[in-house]
């Protein structure tokens, strides 16, 4: 096998160039030192990395090259400089000990002799420690010009711009075509009261581009990110986290990522003003959502006890827990119990408490909780701009549609005119129009669906209340499913306070919706 003399030559930023470390400066030098070395000219090879940082080890060129070496294919490899290398010191060492485990001779242009004496190995272990030295320094002085310019009024861009905005001229503008979509999402979760994977899922079959346009599908972390992202109420935070680079990680397509470590004191945040997308009240009803999921949280539910979690006792302030007892031939039957108390400890409770049938104080909790909400002052408000809500929405949403239909039916000109003229494939051509025809009918479901709705009158909307009231209030009929009625618990109950101590349970209910009932 014919071995190769390998010219590895790197550089990270364009100011490299004027210090006289451009990449064909280091060609240059590197290929008189394979002269001086009587190495020919037609075994060189040259690995050429552009643009990569010296505090990375994932380099192509790099991985390339050591992996030549490792197989054997290298005798010389030849640097101008320790650092293009790597500016750290661990990891050229780990660099230089695998070349030279292979066999591989190393020769830096600037450093000759490093490792023929004891005094040239200090030297060279000195210089690796320099370099090391002076990327923190260049990384704190960047880091310094930054918070200074932004301290000064100037908005500091982001790696990607958020979803609906653009950096511009040292502004972030607002990005029309994907703010609709922004929107979208915000009242898909407030209005609609879809799951976040059920909004990635609806963006999917939409054809919804993603920022970078490198992947083709939604997330749920995506839509989770965009509802808690501040700025689309007008406000930018910049040097709010402590971040650190992740090694080997990867997000996005990029190699160099950094990873949450921390955060700043508020003191040291700085704040800007963007153009806001979403409305505060949308904003604030999304984040009381995301709130009444977390207070469901994922607790293991199997016999469907509506209130698991909400119940503690008022004398002793203990949570009660759910439980279920089955006899042979019998039904489930359903209870909340105090939590017991163990052998040896005080007694928690001065009052014997005593268990609570799960469907009687269930069907007492829930009706109050119906029958307050629909005559509180928030429905009747609620009531009163549904209708205009409504129809605003529908009509933004059915807007959309239209645009992606119109986008649709191009994009299927587009491909039988690059058929027609010889750029496309016959395979490419049926392969990309069924993808269109795809979407197109789903979009075409889409539009039929809100067209309908539209049509539903203001009369329709007063009876369907009237209906879901009905509905909610008969808790026996079992017409609303256990995980809608265990969502409205979450969303509006914070707990209930028992007093379970005489011949009746009195319940005081807090959250949104707070009162006083008895079962």
């Amino acid at each position: 096998m014919l071995k190769r003399t390998a010219i590895y030559i790197r550089v990270s930023t364009g100011a490299q160039a004027a210090d006289g470390h451009s990449l064909d400066v280091q060609l240059e030098q590197c290929l008189q030192q394979a002269n001086t070395l009587g190495l020919a000219q037609r075994d060189i090879e040259v690995y050429r990395e552009a643009g990569a940082s010296g505090e990375d080890m994932d380099r192509p060129e790099l991985t390339r090259l050591l992996d030549d070496a490792t197989q054997g294919k290298l005798t010389h490899v030849i640097v101008k400089h320790p650092d293009r290398l790597s500016r750290n010191v661990a990891d050229k060492a780990i660099i230089v000990r695998q070349l030279k485990q292979h066999d591989v001779q190393i020769v830096f242009v600037d450093v000759p002799d490093w490792d023929q004496s004891d005094e040239a190995n200090l030297l060279f272990n000195i210089i690796s420690s320099i370099a090391e030295y002076e990327l923190r320094q260049i990384r704190r002085r960047t880091l310094s010009g930054k918070l200074r310019a932004a301290r000064e009024g100037q908005m500091m861009p982001m790696g990607i711009d958020p979803y609906g905005y653009k950096y511009e001229s040292g502004q972030f503008l607002v990005d029309e075509e994907e703010a609709a979509f922004v929107r979208l999402i915000f009242d898909w979760y407030v209005e609609e009261r879809l799951s976040m994977r059920d909004i990635a899922k609806r963006l999917d079959e939409l054809g919804a581009p993603t920022k970078t346009r490198k992947s083709l599908c939604w997330s749920h972390a995506t839509i989770a990110h965009i509802l808690q992202n501040e700025m689309y109420i007008g406000r930018y935070t910049y040097n709010r986290r402590k971040t650190a680079k992740a090694p080997l990680a990867t997000a996005r397509g990029r190699k160099r990522v950094r990873r949450v470590t921390g955060w700043h004191p508020g003191a040291e945040w700085i704040s800007y003003t963007v153009p806001r997308i979403v409305d505060d009240e949308t904003f604030r009803r999304a984040a009381l959502r995301r709130q009444a999921a977390k207070r469901q949280g994922c607790q293991r539910n199997s016999h469907e006890h509506l209130l698991q979690g909400k119940l503690r006792c008022r004398v002793c302030h203990r949570v009660w827990y759910a439980a279920a007892s089955k006899k042979q031939g019998a039904n489930t039957t359903r209870m909340y119990r105090r939590p017991p108390e163990h052998k040896g400890e005080p007694r928690q409770c001065a009052h014997g408490c005593r268990a609570i049938r799960a469907e009687d104080i269930e069907r007492a909790v829930f009706r109050e909780v119906v029958h307050r909400l629909f005559h509180s002052r928030e429905w009747a408000q609620l009531a009163a701009d549904s209708a205009s809500v409504q129809s605003r929405r529908l009509h933004d949403e059915l807007r959309l549609f239209e645009e992606q239909s119109e986008r649709i039916v191009q994009r299927q000109e587009r491909l039988r005119n690059l058929y027609l003229t010889g750029d496309l494939s016959k395979d490419d051509y049926t392969q990309q129009l069924g993808v269109a025809r795809r979407q197109g009918e789903q979009i075409a479901g889409q539009l039929e669906r809100l067209q309908e709705v539209k049509r539903r009158s203001e009369a329709d909307w007063q009876s369907d209340m009237q209906a879901l009231h009905d509905c909610l209030m008969d808790v026996q009929g079992g017409a609303i499913p256990f995980a809608v009625r265990r969502q409205i618990i979450c969303d509006l109950v914070d707990e209930c306070l028992l007093d379970a101590t005489g011949d009746s349970v009195a319940v005081a209910i807090r959250g949104i919706v707070t009162t006083s009932t008895s079962s």
